[in-house]
């Protein structure tokens, strides 16, 4: 197939040939450079009538090289779509591009990928408006993305080629069709995570979190990074919309958040909201058919959740996936049909607000004599009210701070069983709370004083509770600017 560099004014009464080259006579059929073929095979050049051509998807069915694409959008249900009389562009992958792409996924055929998986990349190849070549050298010459229906495509320019996303090739540009413009592409190009996730109706909720817990500070950068083409490939586990309005009403209670301080998923602050995310996110890409038969635990960015395959059915931390493999130049999508939590130990291990207290906690843990094991303690079947340290806190404790059986009693001392206690519940008291904590035999006072939330140990210290309200699966965690002793 011969190469046609963009940069040049192309048309195909002039035969697509690139500024110089010697264009090699090519049958239409097999998708060949010189784009002369008449309207039926579906060519015609840019001065060509639009009308004596047919829509999108009559020209690409047209034309052999093309077939594996027209099965594609037929099985993802979007012919209709194609040839909606509205003016559009589309970046056509060559029969070769789409072997090439089953090739790298490990499938033999598209039989081998759903209509779900299929939707959201054929979708990342059409633009709502119509751009030939002339408007598309200029976007890749000045680096340009553009905005498709599945996402932002980067274009640039190698020598004269364009390029989308640095992965795949115009090799034809300019094929008129009655509703807009196809250009031949040598590759299938991939949406990123953010992409999908961003065009994707059903889990728009979790793009407004992503969104929320960036604008903290610092910034975790969550979206850029599911947008990275180029990052290390990720899973992540996708709630729908329906799974946050769940989280959301769980938390709002029958006070309508009073107690939480959760009415709307706006409510949380950045710092609550973020290591519920990365909860969402394992740093590898596991499809559903590698899933074990067995329970097995792996890792994510917020904690280790517990995923299983029964038949084709996957549940992650006992949440059935509803729509899997959902493939992405970055990783993989799985959307599920709940909010998962992690566990208080999942959140003092991985945010960096509690490094301090992660790095306690693996000492505790990794004492002699310590038992049972504080992480043990802490994600048991009872539910916790956690008063955790600040970092600051725990580096006042420097040469004194206590070890071995001594450390593990001391981080169950912040620990409350019980139904968790809100801040707001603390500030409500009228009187001081004793609270029985996890060492036997010790407690701790909770009291409202001055609008603040105080917790008292044996020594009459008082810390303040200066961050509130990280919501886990057993429980809540309270940040407090002391360490109690017991």
């Amino acid at each position: 197939m011969t190469r046609v560099f963009l940069g040049c004014a192309l048309t195909l009464s002039l035969s697509m040939m690139a500024c110089g080259e010697t264009a090699t006579p090519t049958d239409a059929g097999t998708g060949g450079g010189t784009g002369r073929t008449d309207a039926g095979a579906g060519g015609g050049g840019g001065t060509q009538d639009a009308g004596a051509v047919g829509d999108i998807v009559a020209v690409a069915s047209a034309n052999a090289d093309f077939s594996i694409l027209v099965q594609a959008v037929t099985k993802a249900g979007l012919v209709a779509a194609l040839r909606d009389p509205a003016q559009k562009t589309v970046f056509a992958p060559t029969n070769a591009a789409f072997g090439a792409l089953l090739t790298e996924l490990g499938a033999t055929s598209l039989d081998d990928l759903t209509a779900d998986q299929l939707k959201p990349i054929l979708l990342y190849h059409v633009l709502g408006t119509k751009i030939e070549s002339a408007a598309a050298t200029a976007a890749a010459t000045a680096n340009t993305k553009v905005t498709s229906l599945g996402g932002k495509i980067q274009l640039s320019l190698n020598g004269s080629t364009i390029r989308l996303d640095n992965r795949a090739s115009v090799v034809i540009a300019d094929v008129q069709a009655s509703n807009g413009v196809i250009h031949a592409l040598d590759k299938v190009i991939l949406p990123s995570i953010a992409d999908i996730a961003t065009t994707t109706p059903a889990v728009s909720s979790l793009v407004a979190a992503l969104t929320l817990a960036d604008t903290g500070t610092p910034s975790p950068g969550l979206v850029a990074a599911l947008d990275n083409d180029a990052a290390a490939k990720v899973t992540v586990f996708a709630p729908t919309d329906g799974a946050f309005t769940a989280l959301v009403n769980a938390l709002k209670g029958t006070d309508n958040g009073a107690a939480t301080g959760i009415s709307a998923l706006t409510s949380f602050r950045p710092d609550q909201v973020t290591p519920v995310l990365t909860y969402h996110v394992a740093p590898m890409q596991y499809l559903s058919t590698a899933v074990p038969t067995a329970a097995t635990a792996i890792a994510t960015l917020g904690g280790s959740v517990t995923v299983q395959r029964t038949g084709q059915a996957v549940t992650v931390d006992g949440v059935s996936v509803v729509t899997a493999n959902l493939l992405a130049s970055n990783g993989v999508i799985h959307v599920i049909g709940s909010v998962l939590l992690p566990s208080i130990t999942d959140v003092v291990t991985t945010s960096a607000i509690f490094s301090g207290l992660k790095a306690v906690v693996l000492a505790a843990d990794g004492a002699s004599g310590t038992t049972p094991k504080i992480a043990v303690v802490l994600d048991g079947a009872t539910n916790f009210t956690l008063f955790a340290p600040s970092n600051a806190a725990l580096a006042t404790l420097g040469a004194g701070a206590p070890s071995g059986q001594a450390l593990t009693d001391v981080l169950a001392y912040h620990a409350v069983p019980g139904a968790p206690v809100y801040a707001a519940a603390a500030l409500g008291l009228a009187a001081p709370l004793v609270a029985p904590t996890a060492l036997p035999t010790k407690s701790v006072t909770v009291s409202a004083e001055a609008g603040s939330v105080k917790v008292a140990d044996s020594t009459a210290t008082k810390a303040t509770v200066t961050q509130v309200n990280f919501f886990t699966s057993n429980g809540v965690i309270h940040q407090v600017d002391k360490v109690l002793l017991p």
